[in-house]
């Protein structure tokens, strides 16, 4: 599945799935700022608000750090699940959401697809450990933008993160 606004490539093998960046003239331009520059813009313009979704306290908090790292973006909250995650979304308008896949109350692909209806442009980042148990139907309902194993780490997290965020105008 290519979504063209996030610029990356999702496969459907999702055993040897990885995110993969797209040439810049494969991008839908309609989401870039006027210039195309990023860069060339201020960076308080710049900050992504990043909602962050697991039901492991201790994966929230390594997640936050790696985020927090950057200077591009910001943690504007956490959730501990399905139905907590779209509450606060909705009170935080994020630029972002990751969301785990097995949480209490309502799963990440279920949360998924409702912040899909409720805010259709706001890319989401499936971070899972059961990638495996996935089908492709479901996760293309589910409106996610991209997939991470959690057994590839926070460093692959960080980078489909930034893909997404740099093909999304930051929200006001």
């Amino acid at each position: 599945m290519f979504c063209s606004w996030v610029g990356c490539l999702i496969s459907s093998s999702y055993s040897t799935q990885r995110i993969v960046p797209l040439p810049e003239s494969s991008l839908d331009k309609s989401t870039a700022p006027p210039s195309g520059d990023w860069a060339a813009m201020p960076n308080d313009h710049m900050t992504k608000r990043v909602l962050i979704a697991d039901d492991s306290s201790l994966m929230r908090r390594s997640v936050r750090g790696i985020l927090e790292s950057q200077t591009d973006i910001e943690v504007c909250g956490e959730a501990q699940d399905g139905l907590d995650v779209i509450s606060k979304a909705s009170e935080l308008n994020p630029d972002l959401i990751i969301l785990d896949l097995s949480m209490p109350r309502m799963h990440g692909l279920e949360a998924g697809h409702i912040l899909k209806e409720m805010m259709p442009a706001v890319p989401l980042v499936l971070f899972t450990a059961h990638r495996e148990v996935l089908r492709e139907s479901d996760v293309i309902r589910s409106g996610v933008s991209a997939i991470v194993s959690k057994t590839e780490g926070t460093d692959v997290l960080l980078k489909a993160v930034q893909n997404l965020c740099r093909a999304r105008p930051t929200s006001s």
